[in-house]
């Protein structure tokens, strides 16, 4: 007996009724039957027959029938190969009942049928519901008007007919509804409230229905009623269980009376067959026959066979409740909102679209990633190119040493022995124009003279077929870095969509008890708070929504809960937005962390020799995650042309890094663009600093820019990173060098203009940390403007070069309510 006791886990809910039907009856049997009972009912459409049987005999008042006429038409519009199996229960209804009135309406039926093909297909639920309460209204009006003229009526009947076509309007679009659910259709999503209502309402009438064939001692409604109660108790809980049992019995009570204490007892019934679902045999039973036991003792008539008959309907109810397929209670309970099964499927479908989301994710970023692996290996490594060119450069030169000799005087005597030699001071030469643009030094010139007699006819073809092969070896070289460049994006592009899908793929953290206590705490301070959702509950990276009324928000609102929130969290947290939803009056609140450093940045450049237009620029952006950037970039010369390398490169980095590109595989896409210039000399330096403002760390990176200092208190310390800058060389590694900054440091940003532009010093770096000492007190734009005129003071007024400097300070950051006080 233990064991009927202890409760059974969540998903196994519904697993309680299986194991009770197998107590009873061997499995192989009780599959038997539990499957021939479904296919009957389901399959060969049996249960709309006898839905179709008990709604035709039901009525309201003694006067009302809406059911069965709306319970068709629904039928006919919503599965209409199921409206021959209704007509077949209202056939037998004639046999059984009022044949006059089950007459009435199997014609009208029929004549629902005609103008419903042919006039109701596709239209909306509405007109369905209004044509056919129209419909009925004539065919039971023109009875009524036959019935006038052979004797005496009043006006009650017409009304009770109007009120009962209203009624019919009302119920076919409720019935359409929950046509699918009876078939079990599984392309159902959920099943709402009103859906819910229309189910329990539709069988209320079919228990009604069964009114005239319970007798004195015997109840058929009263015991389906408890079957369905229980039924929906298991799939749904005690809430649905309770409702079910009310709107049953109220439904019944129209058609016969029915005690205040059989509505309570089969409310009662629900609401404790809900709460005892969890455990297994004996629960549902206490859920079936306490209800009973309790309705026996404190009935007026207490006679035996009055107990024994109570008893035996709930032990009916019981049996129906075994033979009830398994499918059916799981099917209900998916469909139900609310429910463990409903909320399982849910996760488990937006674990499926996560699944599928994150596989197909990945698929992109290996297709990336292949294609960026396709580029290099078709055209080969930088080291293969390179070596493929040395080859091209020493064919070209024997082939202008065999093409000069053939006609040369001296012939095979000269070539055979001076030919090797020949061919590599001319590959020399070829070397020397491909550097030089063209032009050669002197003294090879020289050493071909000395070594070849007609060096001037090798010159001359030297000269003739040189641009051709200069062209395509620059053609080649450029659809190397094309296709290199190419290749950097798309790995770069790879490791960011791989990035994602791995960030997909984290299961989604539960904070159920932080949400409770943020909100007991806001409660307990008087603000009325709808529910809370937390989406990070990470120190430095919070992510919180409130939902509070619309009618109760204001200002002062956020502002409370800012330092309530901070309090609790031991974390700074801002509102970040705000949102209305109309649709369920509710405003939904953002709070983030808030960053604990902040940057206040100065900028002042000067152009070369009065332009207009200076050559360097610079930019402090947000990439997000709690980080900024400080570019600074020296396009070379001065001017217009340098200003477009310079804005190019800080408009790219700009972008590439709030993408999320990692800040390397930014540089290197940066250089090979500015690599692929067909311009000679277009080259660009980089000085870039990534400020983490959560824990101020700093991380630098240098591509041919001046050093950068930082100025800490009175001390100074320099950072420099030896590179080349972009747009020099195909591939490079780009080197960082990170450091922990404070609150207070100051870091200065210059270009070579500004480090190197005061003319006679012998070390720039004594130079420049004895000037920022000098101004360490200052604000960070006064640095950058005293130090710009300490060198346009140093060159007597004249910019030599294009100037500019950057300078950002590091300060801690006071929150918005930082004096407010809250007690978490």
């Amino acid at each position: 007996m233990g064991n009927f006791f202890q409760p059974i886990p969540e998903n196994e809910e519904l697993q309680s009724t299986s194991s009770l039907r197998s107590s009873f009856l061997p499995k192989t049997w009780f599959a038997s039957i539990q499957k021939s009972f479904e296919s009957v009912l389901l399959e060969r459409g049996v249960l709309f027959t006898l839905i179709g049987l008990c709604v035709s005999q039901s009525t309201m008042m003694q006067e009302m029938n809406p059911f069965a006429f709306a319970f068709f038409a629904a039928v006919y519009m919503s599965r209409w190969d199921r409206a021959p199996h209704v007509l077949i229960g209202f056939a037998i209804g004639v046999l059984l009942g009022n044949w006059v009135e089950t007459s009435i309406l199997l014609l009208t039926s029929t004549l629902f049928m005609v103008v419903g093909r042919h006039m109701l297909r596709g239209a909306h639920e509405v007109w369905i519901g209004v044509t056919a309460a129209l419909l009925w209204f004539v065919m039971h009006g023109a009875m009524l008007g036959v019935q006038t003229l052979f004797g005496e009526t009043t006006m009650e009947p017409y009304f009770i007919l109007t009120m009962e076509s209203a009624l019919v309007g009302v119920l076919i679009p409720m019935f359409m509804t929950i046509i699918p659910i009876l078939a079990l259709n599984k392309r159902i999503k959920e099943m709402g409230t009103d859906e819910v209502i229309s189910v329990i309402l539709l069988f209320g009438a079919v228990l009604a229905g069964c009114v005239q064939w319970s007798t004195e001692m015997f109840s058929v409604e009263h015991t389906l009623a408890r079957y369905m109660v229980v039924l929906f108790a298991l799939a749904a809980g005690p809430a649905l269980g309770s409702t079910a049992g009310v709107v049953t019995l109220m439904a019944i009570s129209l058609s016969t009376e029915t005690s205040v204490t059989g509505l309570g007892i089969l409310a009662f019934t629900g609401l404790l067959a809900g709460m005892l679902r969890k455990l297994k045999r004996i629960g549902m039973a206490l859920g079936m026959f306490v209800p009973t036991l309790f309705f026996c003792l404190y009935t007026p008539n207490g006679e035996t066979i009055y107990i024994s008959m109570e008893f035996l309907q709930t032990g009916i109810a019981f049996l129906l409740l075994i033979l009830t397929p398994h499918s059916w209670l799981t099917t209900l309970s998916r469909k139900i909102p609310g429910t463990y099964e409903y909320d399982h499927e849910q996760r488990e479908y937006v674990k499926k679209v996560r699944d599928t989301s994150v596989q197909k994710i990945a698929q992109f970023a290996s297709v990336f990633r292949l294609l960026s692996n396709s580029f290099r290996q078709d055209y080969g490594t930088y080291e293969q190119i390179k070596a493929e060119m040395v080859q091209d450069r020493k064919k070209f030169a024997r082939f202008l040493v065999e093409r000069s000799c053939i006609n040369c005087s001296q012939g095979k005597a000269c070539r055979d022995p001076h030919a090797q030699s020949t061919s590599m001071i001319v590959e020399k030469i070829i070397l020397e124009m491909e550097r030089n643009g063209g032009s050669v030094k002197r003294s090879l010139l020289n050493e071909l003279t000395n070594q070849c007699r007609k060096n001037e006819t090798l010159l001359q073809l030297l000269y003739k077929e040189y641009p051709e092969y200069e062209a395509q070896r620059t053609l080649k070289q450029h659809i190397y870095e094309s296709r290199e460049m190419v290749a950097v994006q798309l790995k770069g592009m790879a490791k960011i969509i791989k990035s994602f899908s791995s960030e997909l793929q984290k299961e989604e953290e539960q904070y159920h008890e932080q949400e409770d206590r943020i909100l007991n705490l806001l409660h307990r301070k008087r603000i009325v708070a709808e529910r809370v959702e937390i989406y990070q509950y990470k120190k430095g990276n919070m992510d919180i929504d409130i939902f509070i009324p619309l009618k109760i928000y204001n200002e002062e609102v956020h502002e409370a809960i800012g330092p309530i929130l901070s309090g609790i969290t031991e974390d700074p947290l801002v509102l970040e937005r705000y949102e209305k939803m109309s649709i369920d009056s509710l405003v939904r609140m953002t709070f983030r962390s808030d960053k604990k450093f902040e940057v206040e940045s100065g900028m002042v450049y000067v152009a070369k020799d009065g332009q207009f237009v200076c050559g360097d620029s610079s930019a402090t952006f947000d990439i997000g995650q709690g980080k900024v950037a400080l570019a600074l970039s020296d396009g070379m010369g001065a001017g217009i042309p340098a200003s477009k390398d310079s804005q190019t490169a800080i408009r790219l980095l700009e972008e590439l890094l709030r993408a999320g590109i990692k800040e390397e595989v930014a540089i290197q896409s940066i250089n090979s663009i500015l690599a692929l210039r067909s311009k000679e000399d277009s080259f660009s330096t980089l000085d870039l600093t990534i400020i983490d403002l959560v824990d101020a760390k700093a991380n630098f990176m240098k591509m041919g820019c001046a050093p950068t200092f930082i100025i800490r208190g009175q001390q100074i310390q320099k950072i420099n990173v030896s590179s080349i800058p972009m747009g020099i060389l195909n591939e490079f590694e780009v080197d960082s060098m990170p450091m922990q900054l404070r609150a207070g440091d100051i870091v200065v940003m210059m270009s070579d203009g500004v480090y190197e532009g005061a003319p006679g010093i012998e070390n720039y770096d004594v130079w420049m940390k004895r000037l920022l000492k000098e101004r360490a007190d200052l604000s960070p734009q006064e640095i950058a403007e005293s130090l710009i005129e300490e060198v346009m003071k140093c060159n007597s007024q004249v910019a030599h070069d294009d100037m500019l400097v950057v300078a950002a300070a590091i300060q801690h950051r006071t929150p918005e309510w930082a004096s407010v006080r809250s007690t978490a």
